[in-house]
């Protein structure tokens, strides 16, 4: 019928939410690591050189920051992960489990219909920070 439908619709559209914040997560920790090793390599080159030049003292301030700023993005990324993973197994389960007779299923097709929505939101939120900190990072001075 048509709630099964949409139900097989939601879990594969969580699904694919799922992958597509599990990669993003993967990329930006790939992305971390680089930096944290280019950190390492400035401080060694601090420690070793008798006078560090001013680039190296900047990246030396900087790149911790990067650090941080990608860290806080991948943990709303993972608490992304998090979300889609349990709305898609809550639907799954829902258009496998529950008869389409039982009146709990128009229930939690409502649950899941507002955590959608509340998910859509807590990406745009994200989104909007992403792009916020993308303007204020390439703002030519």
């Amino acid at each position: 019928t048509e709630m099964t439908n949409i139900f097989n619709d939601m879990w594969a559209i969580y699904l694919s939410m799922f992958g597509v914040s599990l990669t993003l997560f993967t990329f930006i920790f790939s992305i971390m690591f680089s930096i944290k090793e280019e950190l390492k390599n400035v401080i060694y080159s601090i420690k070793h050189s008798k006078a560090p030049s001013h680039t190296e003292m900047q990246k030396a301030k900087s790149l911790p920051n990067r650090i941080e700023s990608l860290n806080t993005l991948n943990k709303h990324i993972l608490i992304l992960c998090f979300i889609s993973i349990l709305l898609f197994f809550f639907s799954y389960s829902s258009s496998r489990l529950i008869p389409e007779t039982n009146s709990f299923r128009k229930s939690i097709f409502v649950f899941l219909s507002l955590s959608s929505l509340l998910y859509i939101m807590y990406v745009l939120i994200i989104i909007l920070k992403v792009v916020k900190a993308y303007f204020k990072i390439t703002k030519i001075q």
